[in-house]
């Protein structure tokens, strides 16, 4: 990991209740907030890895593409 923080951007981290990596995304996401780095971390239950691919149609991808899109609209104020 970085030592130096400054110009890190805010960061936007999902990940699934089921992704194998959901305790380094979370992890992850709580260094960031430690030093100060805007975070938004969304844990969607029930889903797995890549589910936004696997099931496009599903309430959860849904769900992540609308927290994405907010995010984004939020980061460049659109």
């Amino acid at each position: 990991l970085t030592k130096d923080y400054r110009d890190l951007p805010k960061t936007f981290i999902m990940v699934g209740a089921l992704d194998l990596f959901v305790n380094e995304c979370v992890d992850y996401a709580n260094h960031l907030l430690d030093h100060g780095i805007y975070t938004a971390l969304y844990v969607i239950p029930g889903v797995f890895h890549a589910f936004e691919k696997a099931l496009p149609e599903s309430p959860q991808a849904r769900q992540y593409i609308t927290l994405r899109d907010a995010f984004i609209r939020g980061v460049f104020n659109v």
